[in-house]
């Protein structure tokens, strides 16, 4: 049985590779960033990881994806953050931002 794979986000360069080299150990998918196509895909689809494909996301546009966390975590859904490092220490930010509030 492969693992599957759900993808997300602006860097199509990291999606290609994971379609191209990793197609053979995982079952590689992929959807738009909007919160309710993600949403959908992990009700119908249940990846066993959602990655974050990050490329020059804005911190606006990277919220959205604290939100995504939150039902990720609800189902127990691993998630891996890929990209441009500034994107990513700002998605970083904004998940240990969210976790003190509540």
């Amino acid at each position: 049985m492969k693992y599957k794979v759900l993808m997300s986000g602006k860097n199509r360069t990291i999606m290609n590779e994971f379609f191209t080299y990793m197609d053979f150990s995982f079952e590689c998918m992929s959807c738009s960033d909007r919160y309710d196509d993600i949403v959908n895909h992990i009700k119908y689809v249940k990846p066993d990881v959602f990655v974050y494909c990050l490329r020059g996301e804005k911190p606006d546009d990277i919220k959205k994806y604290c939100n995504v966390e939150r039902k990720l975590e609800e189902k127990e859904i691993l998630s891996w953050s890929s990209g441009m490092m500034r994107t990513v220490n700002c998605l970083r930010e904004l998940r240990f931002s969210a976790r003190q509030q509540f």
